[in-house]
């Protein structure tokens, strides 16, 4: 089992796949002082550890996801260099890595299709739909659609073809944190 490690701030990452939910419970349990479980969808069918620590920790803090289908989650590293964002299926989590908590949760209707930081927001694009959240969690604009077939992000818009139209999302600079 070998590790993808980034280094991210004062934060050393590695992440790890494994074979099982035992396998992944079984080392969150061997090598990691605390762990957090995120929410595991109906159908998961593989498995990603994902630990962290600063360079003058000597334990682990692991974070254990389960997620179906053939997107492996993703990791957006947040606005600060104390937050990290999780994606996988249709899940959202906001974590501050400095207190190992969450900060919140944010689940859509549809799986995730990308998203990235934008200034103080979220901007979330989803099989039918484009959302902007804030770092709390809360909607703030949320535009539906059909599927979304193509998208092409720019600095502050996001082109996108549907298969009746096509448009642009203006990404707005709310600050209603």
């Amino acid at each position: 089992m070998s590790a993808l490690r980034q280094l991210y701030g004062n934060f050393i990452l590695e992440w790890y796949e494994v074979d099982s939910h035992n396998e992944m419970e079984e080392i969150l349990c061997k090598s990691c002082y605390d762990k957090y479980d995120a929410p595991m969808p109906e159908d998961d069918n593989s498995y990603v550890i994902l630990k962290l620590k600063t360079s003058c920790d000597t334990k682990w803090f692991g974070i254990g996801i389960c997620y179906s289908g053939y997107e492996a989650p993703a990791l957006i590293c947040g606005s600060t260099l104390d937050t990290i964002t999780l994606l996988y299926n249709n899940h959202i989590i906001n974590f501050d890595i400095v207190s190992k908590s969450e900060v919140f949760h944010f689940q859509t209707e549809l799986p995730i299709r990308f998203a990235k930081y934008h200034k103080n927001n979220i901007v979330i694009i989803t099989e039918a739909s484009i959302l902007q959240i804030n770092l709390k969690g809360k909607i703030l604009i949320r535009k539906n659609m059909d599927a979304i077939m193509n998208y092409c992000i720019e600095e502050d818009h996001i082109l996108y073809e549907t298969d009746s139209n096509s448009g642009i999302f203006m990404i707005q600079e709310i600050n209603n944190n």
